[in-house]
């Protein structure tokens, strides 16, 4: 009778760990790239070409209709990958169109944001063109409107807003029609 004898192979605890090596570091590119999960921003759809943008979930404040105060309304602002400037600019103009439900609207029809700007301290300063200036709300009552909306809109749709300062047509003005001081940065948070 010959003499049978079993190959074995030797085992091979490195291959094992060689290739958990390899899948963890795919899992951390694919985690740091954003490949990792859900994410809300523009990419393309695989059927179709169409595109999913990101939405901003602002807030914006309208006057009351009973001239009493402001009233908030939900939107959402498309606003892309893009800059938080132009996400600002996006918001304005939806501020600009006025409301949806009830309300009344803050800022004349042809009102126009030209620049948007930081200070690095929590100012967001706003240019605006001169149309600003005329067909918005009228009286004390109307101009408070207009910066109190504008001010709450800001600050509830972009946290980091501290005050706001409103240029016109890149120049400090000392108000809208001679009721409220828009001369300085307006403080909408502590």
């Amino acid at each position: 009778m010959a003499d049978e004898t079993t190959i074995r192979r030797p085992a091979r605890p490195f291959a094992g760990i060689v290739l958990l090596f390899i899948l963890a570091v795919g899992a951390i590119v694919l985690i740091r790239r954003g490949g990792g999960g859900e994410r809300p921003a523009a990419r393309d759809g695989a059927a179709g070409g169409a595109r999913e943008e990101e939405v901003l979930a602002a807030t914006l404040f309208f006057g009351a209709e009973d001239a009493t105060g402001l009233v908030s309304e939900a939107r959402d602002v498309p606003v892309g990958d893009e800059a938080k400037d132009e996400a600002v600019r996006r918001v304005f103009a939806e501020l600009a169109r006025g409301p949806r439900e009830r309300g009344v609207p803050p800022l004349p029809k042809d009102s126009a944001l030209r620049r948007v700007f930081r200070d690095g301290e929590g100012t967001l300063v706003l240019d605006v063109n001169r149309a600003f200036l005329q067909g918005g709300p009228v009286g004390s009552a109307g101009e408070l409107l207009t910066v109190r909306a504008l001010m709450e809109t800001m600050a509830a749709s972009f946290p980091e807003v501290r005050s706001i300062q409103i240029l016109v047509e890149g120049q400090v003005v000392a108000s809208i029609s001679g009721h409220v001081a828009i001369d300085a940065p307006l403080r909408v948070r502590p």
